[in-house]
């Protein structure tokens, strides 16, 4: 379980850690920031295939967490976290061959239950604005916004 340490931040010198789960063993464990228990399980970055194990960027965890908290603890729903290679090619339409998704290092996701597009468009360029207050943009990745939710990646990171 990723347990906060070390955390990054805007100014740390630390790298993600790509971190490999079984889904039958870990689907249910939370993941704890700073000793605190998350709303996040690793069965909720499963790919929709169900295959054996996921893959999951420490960071992605720990950013979403943060943007939950922003939002007063919100629900964060994780529409695609970690897709298999397979699955992904197969999407309609197909993702891209070099999805970070695949990789554990992408994440799509909504503030709050509701998928109502129109409450998506009034969230997701909050979390944009707070993606560069926090230091995303040279530290973290990339954000896209796309209606119904917001897309974080490490795409920056080598």
């Amino acid at each position: 379980m990723f347990d906060g340490s070390p955390i990054p931040t805007s100014n740390s010198n630390t790298r993600p850690s790509i971190r490999k789960f079984s889904f039958q063993d870990d689907s249910g464990r939370y993941f704890f920031i700073n000793g605190v228990q998350s709303q996040f399980t690793v069965g909720q970055f499963m790919s929709p295939d169900r295959p054996s194990y996921i893959l999951i960027c420490d960071y992605i965890v720990y950013y979403l967490h943060k943007i939950s908290n922003h939002f007063d603890g919100e629900e964060i729903v994780i529409t695609y976290g970690h897709r298999t290679p397979e699955y992904n090619a197969n999407m309609n339409p197909p993702g891209s061959p070099n999805s970070r998704h695949t990789s554990g290092k992408a994440v799509d996701f909504r503030v709050g239950p509701n998928d109502n597009e129109a409450l998506q468009r009034i969230n997701a360029p909050i979390v944009q604005q707070l993606v560069r207050e926090w230091g995303f943009g040279s530290d973290f990745g990339h954000v896209i916004n796309y209606g119904r939710g917001t897309h974080i990646d490490t795409r920056s990171l080598r």
